[in-house]
């Protein structure tokens, strides 16, 4: 959805500003999500266990990160557009892949944690 005050709209250059003042957020959140996916994946191969709190909160946090960030993101770019714009607006707003992901994450971080109670009580009853 967009507008303009003239008949000029939002320009190229315009667009382009907004998109190179977006790529060190969009950045720090890919190396955010990349690093806690390493750290995940290194819980592993250490040999513990995936049925464990860390791990679940690990999975957690990066399953929240990436739908807070596919919601966030396209709105904060939206208003830096506005900003940047001299004879429009834009606005941009929508769920794509990484909310789906996100959302299949935490499902899968639900499905650790309901695996630790089954196991806390399976211990309990040994």
């Amino acid at each position: 959805m967009g507008g303009s005050k003239g008949a000029i709209g939002i320009t190229e250059a315009e667009r382009q500003t907004a998109a190179f003042t977006m790529i060190p957020i969009t950045q720090a959140v890919t190396i955010f999500v990349l690093l806690a996916g390493s750290a995940a994946f290194k819980w592993l191969a250490d040999g513990k266990r995936p049925f464990d709190f860390n791990f679940v909160k690990i999975i957690k946090r990066i399953s929240l990160t990436l739908m807070i960030s596919d919601i966030i993101l396209p709105l904060v770019h939206s208003f830096v557009l506005g900003m940047i714009s001299v004879d429009g607006y834009s606005l941009n707003f929508g769920f794509g892949s990484g909310f789906i992901m996100g959302v299949i994450l935490y499902v899968v971080s639900e499905i650790f944690n309901y695996g630790i109670e089954l196991q806390n009580l399976s211990d309990d009853v040994v």
